[in-house]
């Protein structure tokens, strides 16, 4: 099982003492728990083909449109509409590249997507902990212990 673990690098093989000694990567451990909680929230949220998006702009780095269509095999318009339900909710981020430096020349500049994997988690975090607290009429209060509470009939102004 161990050596299984070494090659996702998950543990690493430090030393032969003792039948071997391995460490965690806590590191790398963190980055692919917190992939695949994105991974399945973008499933249970905008579906298969839209993990596929997230997935292959994860893996690229930077990905231009045209060619993250022939790779997810998803029709164009039904890419296009995924790729903006990501955006819009802060899985997707778009970064414009300009060919020349005139501002005024829009064909001039082309446009990647790419995942900010800190941002990304950070709205997700909000989003779930905002979710799990409104959620079915539920508020958010700030209780303060019986104890505590001063009453203007015991002196307070």
């Amino acid at each position: 099982y161990l050596k299984l673990l070494s090659t996702e690098r998950l543990v690493d093989r430090v030393g032969d003492a003792g039948g071997g000694q391995y460490c965690l990567d806590m590191e790398h451990l963190s980055k692919k728990l917190a992939e695949a909680s994105l991974d399945c929230m973008v499933l249970e949220r905008f579906g298969s083909k839209a993990l596929r998006i997230f997935r292959h702009v994860r893996e690229k780095k930077f990905v231009e449109e045209g060619s993250m269509q022939g790779v997810v095999m998803i029709p164009t318009k039904e890419m296009k509409m995924l790729t903006y339900q990501l955006m819009e909710n802060h899985f997707l981020h778009l970064q414009e590249l300009r060919k020349t430096l005139a501002s005024n020349a829009p064909s001039k500049s082309f446009y990647l997507f790419y995942v900010n994997m800190d941002q990304v988690i950070t709205s997700s975090m909000f989003c779930t902990i905002f979710n799990d607290n409104y959620q079915g009429g539920q508020t958010l209060r700030h209780t303060v212990p019986e104890g505590n509470v001063q009453h203007r009939s015991q002196g307070g102004t």
